[in-house]
């Protein structure tokens, strides 16, 4: 199993643990369970938008000389 740390400001965290302690939860159930899940579903995964990222970072196609 992969594994990762996050940082986060104090006052995300203690929104974070309201939003859990509402739920019933513990703030790692909170982010496996909504934000993670979330985050992904509005992400673009496709090959065009990978290709469209890469050609954004290497300035776009090349101009004719």
């Amino acid at each position: 199993m992969k594994k990762f740390m996050m940082s986060l400001d104090d006052k995300i965290y203690e929104k974070l643990e309201e939003l859990a302690a509402s739920r019933g939860i513990s703030v790692q159930e909170l982010i496996r369970a909504l934000a993670i899940p979330e985050w992904l579903s509005k992400q673009d995964f496709s090959v065009t938008a990978k290709a469209k990222k890469v050609s954004e970072f290497y300035g776009g196609p090349e101009k004719e000389k």
